[in-house]
């Protein structure tokens, strides 16, 4: 081997060394993302879930409160009905 030829190897081994740590940065960084994606998954599921219970109370809230009116309703009806029924079978 000659000189020339040792000089192209050693800079083909400093070369495949810069490589072989630019990989292990880049490595590093990916798994560094995915965690972060990942703990950014987990925040928002946990935020999701409690938003969704938040309006599933609200939602009970707004049936319960449908349920009570439409009762009051039906009892307003109901007696207005009886009172129409007493005036015309008593007039």
């Amino acid at each position: 081997m000659g000189i020339v030829e040792a000089e192209r190897l050693s800079r083909l081994e400093g070369r495949v060394e810069e490589l072989s740590k630019r990989m292990d940065d880049l490595k590093s960084d990916i798994s560094a993302l995915r965690n972060e994606i990942i703990t950014t998954r987990n925040e928002l599921n946990t935020r999701i879930d409690s938003l969704r219970s938040e309006m599933n109370n609200r939602m009970n809230g707004l049936d319960k409160k449908l349920d009570n009116r439409f009762l009051w309703i039906l009892g307003v009806q109901i007696t207005t009905w009886i009172t129409i029924i007493l005036a015309i079978l008593f007039r």
